[in-house]
């Protein structure tokens, strides 16, 4: 029993009880209440509060005024943060911007690209839909291009001998529906091919040659894009050609 007092009397233990009583509740509740904004009157009635708080129940009292400021505070702030940023609107506002400039009359790119697009989708349709389903997909496919076809036609008429076609709002759209979804295909074809030569399909020539076409399908496109940023490309107007 004596050995408890001795213990409990040391200094060692006073000044843990000190700090744990008297500094650490104020000092730690200072810092919690940074998670406010200055103008916040929480920050001014938090630390009026601790006199209040018998000392024995500030360590607690103090633990649970953390939560109360991740959650209200911290949180707070971040969404406060996020709307100042808007990275949705903002990526939003250039991906329109880049499609826009991208896909603009002046480049022959987004025709092509296009075009691309649609004729590697009619494959990915016949490869990919099973029974039914093929026919069912394929038919409103031919529809959609007979269609881009007889845009493409009557563009053509209106355009002077020479100039390149434009891409028609028809063709920004197919691109952008059409052009995520063929990619994603590809990535699908290629792990998948990929995949069953290494589980012991290795001499089967289909799915050798399925692994290459997928490598090799995006040299045309990225060809198209480097063509038409090329130094030059931007600043010809229609029907001019590009500086070398």
């Amino acid at each position: 029993m004596s050995g408890l007092l001795t213990q409990l009397l040391s200094w060692k233990a006073l000044l843990a009880a000190a700090a744990v009583f008297g500094f650490a509740p104020g000092a730690a509740l200072r810092l919690i209440v940074l998670a406010f904004p200055r103008s916040d009157p929480r920050r001014r009635e938090l630390l009026a509060e601790l006199r209040a708080v018998p000392r024995l129940e500030r360590p607690v009292w103090v633990a649970e005024q953390l939560e109360v400021a991740l959650a209200e505070g911290v949180a707070g702030r971040l969404a406060r943060a996020w709307r100042r940023a808007a990275p949705g609107r903002r990526a939003a506002r250039a991906w329109r911007r880049e499609k826009d400039e991208f896909l603009d009359a002046r480049y022959t790119v987004g025709y092509s690209l296009t075009s691309f697009v649609y004729v590697v989708g009619f494959v990915y349709i016949a490869v990919l839909a099973p029974g039914i389903a093929k026919a069912v997909a394929c038919i409103p496919w031919l529809a959609l291009g007979l269609v881009m076809a007889r845009i493409h036609e009557q563009a053509k008429k209106r355009l002077p001998p020479g100039e390149p076609l434009p891409a028609s709002e028809l063709d920004r759209k197919v691109f952008i529906v059409a052009g995520p979804a063929v990619c994603a295909a590809t990535v699908y074809l290629l792990v998948h091919d990929v995949i069953e030569l290494a589980s012991g399909h290795a001499s089967s020539p289909g799915y050798w040659a399925g692994t290459c076409l997928c490598l090799l399908m995006p040299v045309t496109p990225l060809e198209m894009i480097r063509m038409s940023v090329r130094p030059g490309a931007a600043a010809s107007g229609p029907g001019q050609p590009a500086e070398s």
